[in-house]
């Protein structure tokens, strides 16, 4: 029985974080591995970037809710961003417009669910997710 690994999870990108001009810490050396995603080295990488974007979406462009975080997440247009934004709201048992700061307690929720969103899986142990959100 073949299983195939969620690309997310393949490229240590759980996030689906696409590429762009900016050079990630732990970005792997060699990206052909992917033509529009970034490849990290490792999940821990991937998921500190990923940390390290929800977080700037609060700081830059002052998005205080889980609808205005997501719908910059999601906006790609690949998935409904209301369902999205209904589930990671409701991994926090939050109102997708209440207001919400992301730190050591909040992101941790929030990056589980857009893992498992992103892959249909979520793989990692929640030591892992700390760790990269206690990163900087």
């Amino acid at each position: 029985m073949l299983t195939l690994v969620p690309r997310g999870i393949r490229n240590h990108n759980p996030g689906n974080i696409v590429r762009n001009h900016i050079g990630w810490r732990g970005m792997a050396e060699d990206q052909s591995a992917d033509p529009r995603f970034v490849v990290f080295c490792e999940p821990y990488w991937g998921l500190r970037a990923m940390a390290l974007l929800l977080r700037n979406y609060q700081a830059k462009y002052q998005l205080c809710t889980i609808d205005g975080i997501i719908r910059r997440w999601a906006a790609c247009g690949e998935c409904d961003p209301c369902d999205y934004v209904r589930q990671v709201a409701g991994s926090l048992d939050i109102s997708p417009h209440a207001f919400i700061c992301l730190n050591a307690a909040t992101l941790p929720p929030v990056m589980r669910t857009i893992v498992q969103l992103e892959n249909g899986m979520q793989p990692y142990p929640d030591g892992l997710i700390a760790r990269a959100v206690s990163a900087y």
